[in-house]
Parts: C-alpha cells; sequence; structure tokens
C-alpha cells in the first residue's frame, strides 16, 4: 500500500500508530501527501532513518499546482472551449430554431 511504503522501507512497520486526516485533492494526491508527511515525520523522530527514506524517494515533493484563473480569459491558462463543446451548443441552437 503506497501509505505504508516509508514504515516498510525503515522496518519501522506495526511500531507506530498514526492517525492522519487529509482534504482537498484526488485520492492519488492524498495518499502521496501522506505517505510524504509520515516520511517527515518518521525523520523528526529517529533522524537516522534519512538515507532510507532519501533512497526510497519519499521525501521529495511534488510541487505542481493548479494554474489560477486569470482575468479576461474562460478558464486557466487561457484556454478555448474544446470543439465538441461548441459543436454540441451549435446543434443545440439549430434545433431550437427549427
Amino acid at each position: 500500500m503506497l501509505i505504508q511504503q516509508p514504515l516498510v522501507a525503515t522496518n519501522r512497520n506495526g511500531q507506530y500508530d498514526i492517525i492522519c486526516t487529509v482534504s482537498g485533492g484526488g485520492l492519488s494526491g492524498q495518499a502521496g501527501a501522506v505517505r510524504h508527511g509520515i516520511s517527515k515525520a518518521l525523520m523528526n523522530f529517529e533522524p537516522d532513518l534519512r538515507g532510507a527514506l532519501k533512497r526510497g524517494g519519499f521525501l521529495t515533493r511534488d510541487s505542481r499546482v493548479v494554474e489560477r484563473k486569470k482575468y479576461g480569459k474562460a478558464r486557466p491558462g487561457g484556454a478555448s472551449s474544446s470543439p465538441s463543446v461548441r459543436l454540441r451548443a451549435q446543434s443545440a441552437s439549430a434545433r431550437i430554431a427549427k
């Protein structure tokens, strides 16, 4: 399981009781955030585990965030609506006109 990887990598499985609350994002993002938090907590309790956690890649943070919406644009990043949405809107207006 993704969340238990830091505990398994450091042979600390079953030694700690972990309770966490996450909000926002999807299931995969939340699981990754919990894994990162467990890794940081393990490192705070036992600094000598840093090498094993670093080798497993558990201390690397994914810094991507959602792009903000710019004023004057329909969507973040300035993307226009997809062609299929425009086609559906045109066909709906054509049905109404008949």
